[in-house]
């Protein structure tokens, strides 16, 4: 057999063999019979498959049926010396059904060629040949990635075969003297590109400062804010002393379209347009002023009442 164990047994050892017992047989005077016309694979030259067992020398199931059938059809080329007449031949009779149910002449324990061997981008730890008896398992392997690669699976030519980086094999039973050849796949890394970071444009705040225009009162609150445009700042009052009274807010961001409100509690705005980094509120406040008591001629039966003149309201408290 091509795939037996005993590879020091050669086919050419075998038909020398056979070429010397037919002449020792011719010599003694008895007709040999060629048994290996009936084993011999006509295009390999080798014992046809399945006719041996394991070792390749001793006939299988096959073989031996291969090789009676042999003998009895080529019977007729020596003399019949039975005894004649022929006696018939008995029947077996009460043989037990399925009394054998396993022939191991015919399994064959040939081992199979495993190859392992891998594509580009990485290389094979471990023994790469083996030599494995179908339904056994290989020794471990492991595929290992070059620098810049990574592990991408097998794919093997027979079989089953997991998908992790370190295996061992299992010889499927159809695997035959062609071998199995597992082969190990990478892939390049992929390069992790950084998405550009767009920095967000800082936003240009307004400084907005809250002043008392001259005195008579004080701003309750955060007198200075950072805002930006079109933002609320934190409410602040405009108190006045005792003795005053609020008049008016006066921005530098005032528009005709656009004033500040003229209460003296304050929630500013930045407008959206202005152009400024910075903004100046006022507070305004006026003294209040009490005129003397104007006495009433007897004949006049009013009771005296004083009057209040107002201080005049700044130029810039447009009211």
């Amino acid at each position: 057999d091509q795939q037996r164990e005993n590879t020091s047994l050669t086919m050419k050892n075998v038909d020398r063999l056979n070429t010397a017992i037919a002449k020792m047989c011719e010599d003694e005077g008895y007709k040999y019979l060629d048994s290996s016309k009936a084993l011999e694979d006509p295009k390999t030259g080798w014992a046809k498959k399945d006719y041996t067992g394991s070792d390749g020398v001793h006939l299988s199931q096959k073989g031996v049926r291969a090789f009676f059938k042999y003998v009895r059809t080529h019977a007729y080329i020596t003399e019949d010396i039975r005894p004649k007449p022929l006696k018939k031949v008995p029947k077996v009779v009460g043989v037990t059904p399925n009394i054998i149910t396993n022939d191991p002449i015919a399994v064959r324990g040939a081992k199979v060629p495993v190859e392992f061997v891998a594509g580009e981008g990485g290389r094979i730890e471990g023994e790469t040949s083996q030599q494995v008896k179908k339904g056994l398992q290989t020794s471990t392997v492991r595929a290992v990635p070059d620098e810049g690669w990574e592990f991408d699976g097998w794919t093997a030519t027979l079989g089953h075969v997991d998908q992790k980086a370190e295996i061992t094999f299992t010889v499927p039973g159809n695997a035959d003297a062609n071998g199995v050849v597992l082969t190990a796949h990478f892939v390049p890394q992929e390069v992790a590109t950084e998405e550009p970071v767009e920095t967000p444009t800082p936003v240009e705040k307004v400084t907005v400062k809250f002043r008392v225009f001259g005195d008579g009162g004080a701003i309750l609150g955060a007198i200075e804010q950072n805002l930006e445009r079109g933002k609320k700042a934190q409410m602040v009052e405009a108190v006045p002393d005792e003795g005053w009274e609020f008049v008016c807010w006066d921005a530098t961001s005032d528009t005709k379209e656009n004033k500040v409100p003229q209460t003296p509690q304050l929630q500013f705005i930045v407008p959206e347009d202005v152009a400024d980094s910075e903004i100046i509120v006022t507070a305004t406040f006026r003294k209040i002023e009490e005129s003397p008591v104007t006495p009433i001629p007897e004949e006049a039966p009013a009771t005296p009442q004083p009057t209040v003149a107002p201080t005049a309201v700044p130029l810039h408290c447009d009211i």
